[in-house]
């Protein structure tokens, strides 16, 4: 009888664990500005999950604060919300948080109960009850979910495994207790001062978070103990047009701001995409007309797409440098710059706008910041009539006319001409129109060819980047309510620090300015409590420790002076190649946002400028690359510090500042008409091609008589 009960306790206990609810930890990757898209979580998903999905628990995943303001700010939302952990590391997207989370997680098993553990990216949405119930069917050890990628194809490495896209990854709790032993083993030999775990073992633990967490897992991948999705629901599939039946999440570019976050929870009940989403566009809303006639919004685009499909495309050929962002704009600006003064569209071309700080990490972001290109070459988010791109399949595709640019302008009136001679074109008769390197160091007017050309460049990258309002979106939230904003931009390398060329010191004309304008309430804080004041002070991490310590305390100190009016938005650059991409997507946003911009040297500062809104201005250190040769200044935005006195005593506040305009001649254009201006440019990247082609031939010759004497 005893045995027998003891039998039936047993088989109770077993069947109880088979029925009862798993439970999933969710660690949300966020960072300490980001309040506002955590609320929007709280708000939603986080809210319903409580009372639907009861099974689900989340945490909101950060970094140690950077300064005791930063962590009295962790530890007063905290008390709010009691959902923040803090790593022991600092804040970082690609040198192990993701790994330090799932370690803290098997640590905190016991106060944090759990079968599966998951990391979460900030633009994922996720349906609660959808995936408790999806949870119930997944196998209990060795599983890894998520949408898959097979690393080899993707990131071209020699050996081969799996990883899936870190929007939403989902392990088994023997996984996680696994990478935690990786982790406890790399924290022994960590810099204590950072946390980072990528440089103790650079072999295993150093690149893109996600394929790191693959890496870590290939053993049971390569014998086949890997359970990947098994018993998951179309979690393979990177979009499903469904609101049951697929991923219980979706990962969309549209979730990055808390205001499209609420949106897209408004309407979750809609059938639209999960998983991993392509970016969407906000559809067209009809004008008066169009309604009054009842034409549909699908005519509209239709028209509007043959239009935009008749237009011209130019490639240049481009070679992509180990540099940023801010160097290859300065690169294109031939390209763009001919684009923007011609109207022609321009072909997406990954090189372009490669970024070489984040060529490990995303090698492309800018490309798909600026151009809204892909990495395939291919246009992100629907064609609309303002759009100034074309795909790279335009390439494979006849007709492809190879032309120079001092031939480009002949070339145009003559398609001109004959297109309005044919009836009824096929859309597919856009030319593609293919231009070799362009290379140009001659004066104009006293004014160099890349100085006339950078403007309109500046133009065309400006409307691109801002189309559809997505600098606005991302940034508004970070800069809160304020009336005025103020944006400081560090370069931590004593070249840019102490320029050849600087009339005052970026911290002086930091001092002068917020001295003069700042408005909010603080103890050691100048000014009135007139209007509402927000600074935002962006930096990257990078180069000499001398100057990263010189503005760290820069930093330090604005912020001890204007407490909660400033923040700063640091990020770590190490390794070339490494760089945070989503920390580029940030800082531009909040730059190019801002009304009143303080700039040290830097070609990124310059791209930075050159996209500022048009309501703007900025104030630079050094004018190096703000005037031309003859003296006359590139943007009209632009304010020089030898004049930020005498701007400063004549401006009642901001708006004033910025209205003044501009105190030197603005350049223009030196000859009569746009096609002259390029075909000048042609001739002159002749030229250079003929000197340099000689020079070549000089060197050759020199080498070989060198070789027959010897």
């Amino acid at each position: 009888m005893v045995l027998f009960l003891s039998l039936a306790l047993l088989a109770g206990m077993a069947m109880a664990e088979k029925t009862a609810a798993r439970r999933l930890l969710i660690g949300v990757m966020s960072t300490l500005q980001d309040e506002g898209r955590r609320n929007a979580m709280r708000d939603t998903w986080v809210l319903e999950a409580r009372s639907v999905a009861p099974s689900l628990t989340v945490r909101f995943v950060l970094g140690w604060g950077r300064s005791d303001l930063e962590s009295l700010a962790i530890l007063r939302e905290n008390a709010t919300y009691g959902d923040l952990i803090v790593l022991p590391c600092q804040e970082n997207q690609h040198r192990g948080k993701t790994l330090h989370w799932f370690a803290f997680a098997h640590a905190a098993r016991a106060q944090l109960p759990h079968d599966y553990v998951a990391k979460m990216d900030q633009d994922v949405l996720v349906w609660p009850s959808e995936l408790q119930e999806q949870l119930q069917g997944l196998v209990r050890e060795n599983f890894y979910g998520g949408v898959p990628v097979e690393a080899y194809r993707r990131n071209s490495l020699p050996d081969r495994f799996l990883f899936t896209n870190g929007g939403f990854v989902l392990l088994s709790a023997d996984l996680v207790a696994e990478i935690a032993i990786v982790v406890q083993e790399a924290r022994q030999k960590a810099d204590p001062k950072t946390g980072f775990l990528d440089d103790v073992d650079p072999d295993n633990l150093k690149g893109n978070e996600d394929l790191i967490l693959g890496r870590l897992l290939k053993s049971h991948w390569s014998s086949g103990r890997l359970n990947v999705n098994v018993g998951a629901v179309s979690w393979s599939a990177k979009s499903g047009e469904s609101t049951s039946g697929f991923c219980p999440w979706r990962h969309a570019k549209s979730l990055k701001t808390p205001e499209g976050y609420r949106e897209q929870w408004a309407s979750r009940h809609e059938r639209g995409c999960r998983c991993n989403c392509p970016d969407t566009q906000m559809e067209l809303e009809l004008d008066e007309e169009q309604k009054l006639s009842g034409q549909s919004s699908s005519a509209t685009k239709v028209a509007e797409k043959t239009e935009w499909n008749l237009r011209p495309a130019i490639w240049m050929e481009t070679r992509h440098m180990t540099d940023g962002v801010g160097g290859h704009a300065m690169r294109a600006a031939f390209l763009l710059g001919t684009a923007e003064l011609l109207g022609l569209r321009v072909v997406c071309n990954p090189e372009t706008m490669f970024n070489g700080h984040s060529a490990v990490t995303d090698p492309h972001i800018a490309s798909a910041l600026l151009l809204h290109c892909g990495g395939d070459g291919k246009l992100l988010g629907d064609i609309d009539p303002e759009r100034h791109m074309a795909p790279a399949s335009m390439l494979q595709q006849p007709p492809v006319i190879n032309t120079s640019l001092s031939a480009l302008p002949s070339l145009l009136a003559e398609l001109e001409r004959k297109a309005g001679a044919e009836d009824g074109r096929d859309v597919s008769h856009a030319p593609a129109l293919a231009i070799s390197e362009v290379l140009c160091h001659e004066l104009i007017e006293g004014v160099s060819a890349r100085s006339h050309f950078m403007n309109p460049a500046l133009t065309f990258l400006r409307r691109e980047y801002h189309r559809g309002a997505d600098p606005e979106r991302l940034a508004a939230p970070l800069w809160g309510d304020a009336t005025y904003r103020i944006a400081v931009h560090w370069r931590t390398g004593m070249w840019s620090l102490k320029s050849r060329r600087m009339q005052m010191p970026l911290q002086e004309i930091v001092r002068r300015i917020l001295k003069r304008f700042s408005t909010v309430s603080g103890p050691n804080v100048h000014g009135s409590q007139a209007r509402p004041l927000s600074i935002a002070l962006v930096v990257a991490m990078k180069e000499d420790p001398r100057s990263q310590a010189t503005v760290q305390e820069h930093i330090d100190a604005i912020l001890a002076e204007y407490g909660s009016a400033a923040k700063a938005y640091i990020s770590i650059s190490g390794e070339i190649g490494h760089d945070d991409p989503s920390a580029l997507e940030r800082d531009l946003a909040l730059l190019t946002t801002a009304h009143l911009l303080l700039l040290g040297r830097s070609q990124f500062a310059t791209l930075a400028a050159g996209l500022q809104r048009e309501d703007g201005a900025h104030v630079v250190a050094d004018e190096s690359e703000f005037t031309s040769e003859s003296g006359c200044q590139l943007l009209s935005n632009t304010v020089f510090a030898a004049e930020l006195p005498t701007r400063l005593l004549g401006a009642g506040d901001i708006k004033a500042f910025v209205e003044a305009g501009p105190t030197r001649l603005v350049c223009r254009p030196p000859l009569a008409n746009a096609s002259q201006l390029v075909e000048w440019l042609g001739h002159c990247s002749e030229r250079t091609a003929l000197i340099v082609a000689e020079a070549v031939a000089r060197r050759r010759d020199r080498q070989f008589t060198d070789t027959a004497e010897l």
